[in-house]
């Protein structure tokens, strides 16, 4: 298992509360019309990405903001409350991420975790 340990609970709900539950709401607000209108969701993947949604589990040190994996499933939890496409399709990220995460420090765990 990864050496991420995580933020600590109020590190944690700043990052949560502040930063991803406002979008998330957002969000959900308009789920169900791009449902309807059958529009995938990159613009939404794509504001996830420039607020570091894919380098959560990074460690701090690494550009990440160093959650925990129970960390993790919070967020991803809170995201599939707005929309329950996006956890499913950033969830081969998230493994790849993980994966990296795991190995033993070198050129190959930085190149990808990069």
């Amino acid at each position: 298992m990864s050496k991420t340990s995580g933020l600590s609970d109020t590190e944690f709900r700043r990052l949560l509360e502040g930063t991803f539950r406002p979008v998330f709401a957002e969000i959900a607000a308009e789920t169900v019309l791009r449902e309807e209108s059958r529009r995938l969701p990159f613009a939404e993947i794509d504001r996830l990405r420039r607020l570091g949604f894919g380098a959560l589990r990074l460690p701090r040190a690494e550009g990440g903001a160093g959650l925990s994996l129970p960390q993790l499933f919070e967020v991803l939890a809170e995201l599939a409350a707005a929309d329950a496409n996006l956890p499913q399709a950033l969830r081969n990220h998230f493994a790849f991420v993980e994966q990296h995460l795991n190995e033993v420090p070198g050129p190959n765990r930085d190149k990808w975790l990069g």
